[in-house]
């Protein structure tokens, strides 16, 4: 990191992955693939100056919230400025309807990162007990596991308890140098070893049946279907995960994999899933963008039986977990993978677990609720999200709205649910014996075929 003495400012480097957003945001600077929203309904008698207040606090104890992006000397560098500052916007708002296409506005209003801030909030008022916090972040500046974060500082600045809180001794810039020394291809070695391997052969491109063709351009627009789990089914799910020696992930994974075989007939898929990226000590209270991505490779050839895929899913994770520092972009390039602005490179769907859910926040006087507001944006053709919700899951599925019609992906996320729960019920079942069709789906095929 260098210091700007006439700007009063310290400049650094972008990580890898913040260099991706960069170029992106550069292709298209009103995307909202990239923007991290975090809604939270507050119930109760709410101290908007407090609130505000906590909100700047966050702003001063995390440096990456108080930065902007430039180029100097044909590179992309980020600029710590001493002060940030954040203006709680309020406004009144009529009912449910108009909060859910103001958040959706919001949400998607772009960026300017090289003016900031990388971070807006707005508060909208329902009734005088009854509040909505909308906060948008650009990925550039944060993660998921930064939110939850965020969050527990909130909650503390606002009940005036930010002593304890303690001093933030490192920051994002920390872990760019830190990435920077101790991410050396040498170090990496047998990391990269183990990608050129993996990757070799893998299909980098799944052409799934969309509703509309590749478009040069993807719009970014995307939308969001989402449903629990029921409760028996999540149980299986964890009791077969257990039985097998893997994780409920894997288990997820395997079905998922079976439902995009069935739907492209590729035997030989490559998957994403995000880690968080902090397992490097010191980082975990640290806001900024950690998140890598992984691509797992799922080889579904030979027919084999529930359990046989589970085992070998299990062991291309396990792999991908041991090497999970490599960036992302290198991934890329040691596929060899070129520039589509029409894809996504290498991964083209993923699968997502929430590890670290909000929980229960407690602000004083106030009942905390945390809205998921449907951002109406995509960052690749299909996304499943996993989540904690009480006793059981909730799937989300993100889909690319150019691509996918709301109600196709709604028959993908019900045809989803019925195969891991034939899964998770019949281990020793050959993968040619599942049935893809979920029975509200084939009743309604049924009812068509006899009326015609």
């Amino acid at each position: 990191m260098t210091s700007d003495a006439s700007q009063d400012v310290f400049l650094f480097p972008l990580s890898p992955a913040q260099r991706r957003l960069w170029v992106l945001h550069q292709l298209d600077p009103a995307d909202p693939a990239y923007h991290v929203p975090l809604a939270l309904r507050l119930i109760g008698a709410l101290d908007v100056g407090a609130l505000e207040a906590a909100l700047r606090g966050l702003v001063e104890r995390h440096e990456i919230l108080r930065t902007t992006f430039a180029v100097q000397d044909d590179e992309p560098c980020q600029l710590v400025h001493p002060a940030g500052t954040l203006t709680l916007a309020v406004e009144d708002i009529a009912g449910p309807a108009a909060l859910d296409d103001r958040m959706r506005a919001e949400a998607a209003k772009p960026f300017d990162l090289t003016r900031g801030p990388v971070i807006r909030a707005v508060l909208f008022r329902l009734a005088p007990d009854h509040h909505v916090l909308l906060a948008t972040l650009h990925h550039i500046a944060c993660d998921g596991w930064s939110l939850g974060v965020m969050v527990r500082e909130l909650a503390a600045l606002y009940a005036g308890a930010g002593d304890a809180l303690g001093e933030v001794t490192l920051h994002y810039a920390d872990y760019v140098e830190w990435q920077g020394t101790g991410m050396s291809d040498e170090v990496l070695a047998p990391q990269i070893a183990h990608w050129k391997t993996e990757l070799t052969g893998a299909p980098t491109v799944l052409e799934l049946p969309a509703d509309r063709p590749q478009s040069p351009v993807p719009a970014g627009t995307g939308g969001t279907v989402r449903r629990h789990l029921p409760a028996a089914l999540s149980d299986r799910l964890n009791k077969t995960a257990s039985r097998q020696g893997a994780t409920p992930f894997m288990v997820a994974l395997a079905s998922w994999a079976v439902l995009l075989n069935r739907l492209t007939g590729a035997e030989d898929l490559l998957i994403g899933t995000p880690v968080a990226n902090r397992h490097h000590g010191g980082f975990e209270d640290v806001v900024g963008f950690f998140v890598n991505t992984l691509a797992i490779r799922c080889r579904l050839d030979g027919n084999p039986t529930v359990a046989g895929l589970i085992g070998r899913i299990r062991r291309s994770a396990v792999d991908a977990y041991a090497n999970q520092d490599l960036p992302f972009e290198r991934l890329v390039e040691l596929a060899g993978v070129g520039r589509d602005s029409g894809r996504s490179p290498l991964i083209q769907t993923m699968l997502a677990v929430q590890n670290t859910p909000l929980g229960r926040i407690a602000l004083p006087g106030l009942d905390v609720e945390v809205i998921r507001p449907d951002t109406g944006s995509a960052k690749l053709d299909l996304t499943l999200i996993l989540e904690p919700d009480g006793d059981t899951l909730l799937a989300s599925l993100e889909y690319a709205a150019d691509r996918f019609q709301r109600s196709t992906a709604e028959r993908m996320l019900d045809r989803w649910f019925h195969l891991l729960d034939r899964m998770v019920g019949t281990p020793d079942a050959r993968l040619s014996t599942l049935d893809i069709l979920a029975p509200s789906e084939r009743d309604w095929l049924v009812r068509e075929v006899n009326a015609g």
